[in-house]
């Protein structure tokens, strides 16, 4: 399916899209009372939600997403062979869950599972009554808190907003980043605008376990203030229906809002810090301001390519229009707690090569902790969850897995 709509140089939307961006703008002054920043403030539904792997009994790997929808209400997706980008297959076996309890009960299409009272592991049985118990893993991206490198410029590192325009961002307590604007269509803008660039930024969804599609955790980073990488929580949400390229899929986390769809959603749980590395090539134009090259375009999320080396030939729905001249970064203000970190840019498209896959994740060892003295290729190891496995960033430098290393 074609966009709904071609830029031209100097054209404009038709009202259609004006109506439609008007609505959006309306929707992001909507309050959500169940919203959650911490992990602490998400209650027993937090908990219970998350992502969980291990092996059914005929050894066979498998990975589950766990994700809170409410009131209550669960949704688990089986996945043969491990998680997205460690494993998984692409068979997608859905049940519907619910508070049982204190544990999170499931029962569809032939599977029955049930998470326990701490969140720690999920046991069941399948459509072929094999049965599992599998852990809580907590992944971390390959990419995340990747130094800039000697001379990009450092949008956000935790000391301040000089790089923006006034009025357009602000950094809270926790040293985190987040836009503000009165309206969908606005949000912090950079000072600076580029032709080519590669971008590195790291986001965090917010728990809303009631909100639903375009409400969950929007946000989004318009490249020349022109194409909109989508930012949302797409946690555990379908992408069957990008197989026939509907809209619907252009508008999940990792792919070009209403332009491209992402090749894997590779969403980790609301509240989880997320990459993504962008290479942007920009478009060229001759001296009538025709387009002679489009716009190429690479993105790794969470350390697996979900866009590789695609074209762009409009600009996304509430984008400025396409033009020769460079453009800013513009990170949206949607309305929802969405927040950003550890952003920086250099000038050129470098390559974001595909991540090649691996084996599927190694079982951990849960629970006995690690020593906060720990180091691995001498970077300092955060202490070990509760529970579960737990996933460090691979060393700086080209990404060799996307595993990073299992303790």
């Amino acid at each position: 399916m074609r966009p709904p709509y071609k830029h031209r140089t100097g054209a404009r939307p038709p009202m259609r899209i004006v109506a439609i961006a008007c609505a959006l703008g309306a929707a992001a002054t909507l309050t959500h009372a169940q919203t959650a920043l911490e992990p602490e403030e998400g209650g027993l539904d937090f908990k219970l939600q998350g992502e969980f792997f291990g092996k059914l009994e005929t050894v066979t790997p498998m990975g589950v997403q766990v994700i809170a929808l409410g009131g209550g209400k669960f949704q688990a997706v089986f996945m043969a062979g491990g998680l997205p980008g460690q494993g998984w297959t692409g068979e997608r076996i859905e049940a519907a869950g619910a508070l049982s309890g204190g544990t999170a009960v499931f029962s569809g299409n032939g599977y029955t599972a049930t998470v326990n009272e701490d969140g720690s592991s999920i046991t069941g049985k399948t459509a072929k009554q094999e049965l599992f118990t599998l852990l809580k893993t907590v992944r971390k991206s390959p990419t995340e808190g990747w130094a800039a490198p000697t001379g990009a410029t450092v949008l956000f590192n935790g000391t301040g907003v000089d790089a923006w325009k006034e009025g357009t961002a602000t950094m809270d307590a926790r040293k985190f980043f987040k836009p503000e604007g009165s309206s969908a269509a606005s949000g912090a803008v950079t000072k600076q605008a580029w032709n080519d660039f590669t971008l590195h930024l790291e986001f965090r969804e917010p728990f809303m376990p009631s909100a639903v599609g375009q409400r969950r955790g929007n946000s989004g980073v318009y490249l020349q203030g022109r194409d909109e990488v989508q930012v949302l929580d797409s946690f555990g949400r379908t992408l069957d229906y990008a197989a026939s390229d509907t809209m619907p899929a252009k508008r999940e986390a990792g792919g070009i809002f209403e332009l491209l769809r992402p090749s894997l959603n590779m969403a980790f749980p609301p509240l989880s810090w997320q990459t993504y590395d962008v290479s942007f090539t920009a478009a060229k134009f001759d001296a009538q301001g025709k387009t002679t090259a489009p716009a190429i375009i690479s993105l790794r999320w969470n350390g697996e390519t979900v866009l590789d080396k695609k074209t762009l030939i409009y600009s996304s729905l509430l984008g400025d229009v396409w033009g020769p001249t460079p453009g800013p970064l513009r990170f949206q203000a949607y309305g929802d707690p969405v927040y950003y970190r550890n952003i920086w840019i250099t000038e050129g498209a470098a390559a974001i090569a595909p991540v090649p896959r691996k084996s599927p994740l190694r079982h951990g060892r849960a629970g006995s902790g690690t020593p906060a003295s720990l180091s691995v290729d001498g970077r300092r190891c955060p202490p070990r969850p509760a529970f579960g496995h737990y996933l460090l960033p691979a060393p700086h430098g080209e990404i060799p897995s996307s595993r990073g290393t299992v303790l």
